[in-house]
């Protein structure tokens, strides 16, 4: 995250959600990327075999890539932070658990909440 200092732990929060259910997106994440425990969370296979972390320019070029390929338009990286923090407002989580989770440290996130 943006907010970490280098080497800084970062906690990931998920559920399972039906269709789009991030546990079964990362257990086949895992079964795709043959990564180790001490690698990046998002990492790829380079053609020599080689474990690379997915850097924010490339997961957004095959992110935007994909999502056009569907008609869906395209997204830049604030989106994600945006769509999360309004899925779990919708869901009634605490504001105040959101920003934490979030890594907000004011109410700006209140000016980009979007209504479900």
């Amino acid at each position: 995250a943006k907010t970490a200092r280098p080497g800084e732990t970062q906690s990931v929060f998920l559920n399972e959600q039906g269709d789009l259910c991030p546990l079964a997106a990362l257990r086949n994440l895992a079964q795709v990327v043959p990564a180790s425990a001490n690698d990046p969370l998002f990492s790829w296979q380079d053609h020599k075999g080689n474990i690379r972390p997915m850097v924010k320019v490339q997961a957004l070029e095959r992110i935007n890539a994909i999502s056009m390929a569907w008609g869906w338009g395209t997204s830049f990286g604030h989106s994600f932070r945006i769509g999360g923090a309004s899925f779990y407002l919708a869901k009634k989580v605490d504001p105040e658990i959101v920003c934490l989770a979030s890594c907000w440290k004011s109410l700006a996130y209140e000016t980009y909440i979007r209504a479900f």
